[in-house]
């Protein structure tokens, strides 16, 4: 994920999904997932390749002459640029909704199979993830029930809330990170500190799709563990449809942040104490 920042994939480097937030992102190695920019910038160079779709909201994405996208390319609210050399597997569609020519007639065939492939994987990876998530929040369920339910509380109470103060959140944390890695003393620190903050979060998540699936299963039933597993289940199934999935994830990952956030850790960082110097001037008579 990159936040207001800049990041260069290198050639021979291999990554999973990508999501650009008002940053910037160059590609020259692989990228096995689907790419997803909102209001950033993202090239991907010659050599480079993303095998899953690439999405534009409110950003540009370029695509070099020379780089390969084997899924679908979908721009709105933004701007494509595309060398003629370029390969896309699917389709490219802007936002007005106007279909154009995406790869080149010797790369017919080796095309068409692509975009069932990377279903299939995407299917699959979607599944795999939401059963592990599905594993780590009953054991949070069972272990630190009192901290899921604070979480609970703030994402149903307030969900906007969450969500805006999870993508301030995550911006000040990069910075944050940034600082830290300045120095050799504070790389330790910002590598213990990211393993932290990455538990925390994918802790939160299952608290908020707990909330999402006791808000639809809440009639039916009180287990919170049938709660957890709808929510599973509904990020199981929009994940894995194109453009929509990234919106969902990051929407679901931000209010997670921001619960944390609002919660300080879901009560594991004690709030501050206030103290109020003494007035040497003042007496006990004193109003």
């Amino acid at each position: 994920m990159v936040t207001g920042g800049h990041v260069t994939i290198e050639k021979g480097e291999t990554v999973g999904d990508v999501t650009v937030l008002g940053g910037s992102l160059d590609v020259f190695g692989d990228v096995e997932g689907d790419l997803a920019v909102f209001g950033g910038e993202s090239e991907i160079h010659e050599g480079g390749e993303v095998h899953g779709d690439a999405v534009t909201l409110g950003g540009s994405l370029t695509v070099d002459d020379g780089a390969d996208v084997d899924g679908d390319v979908s721009v709105i609210g933004g701007s494509l640029h595309r060398g003629d050399k370029a390969k896309i597997g699917g389709s490219a569609r802007d936002d007005k909704g106007e279909l154009k020519v995406s790869i080149d007639s010797d790369d017919d065939a080796k095309a068409e199979p692509k975009a069932p492939h990377h279903f299939v994987s995407s299917m699959a990876t979607s599944m795999s993830e939401s059963a592990l998530m599905f594993v780590f929040g009953a054991v949070l369920l069972a272990l630190l029930t009192k901290r899921v339910d604070a979480l609970k509380v703030e994402v149903a109470s307030r969900p906007m809330r969450s969500f805006a103060v999870g993508i301030v959140g995550s911006i000040v944390g990069v910075i944050a990170l940034l600082a830290l890695c300045v120095t050799i003393v504070g790389i330790p620190l910002a590598f213990v500190g990211s393993l932290a903050v990455v538990v925390a979060v994918y802790g939160s998540v299952t608290a908020v799709l707990t909330t999402v699936g006791q808000a639809l299963l809440g009639h039916k039933t009180s287990n919170p563990y049938m709660h957890l597993a709808l929510g599973c289940a509904l990020l199981f199934v929009t994940a894995s449809i194109p453009v929509v999935g990234g919106f969902v994830i990051a929407a679901v990952v931000f209010t997670a942040i921001g619960a944390l956030i609002a919660t300080r850790a879901a009560g594991l960082v004690p709030p501050r104490t206030r103290t109020t110097p003494s007035d040497p001037y003042r007496t006990a008579a004193s109003p």
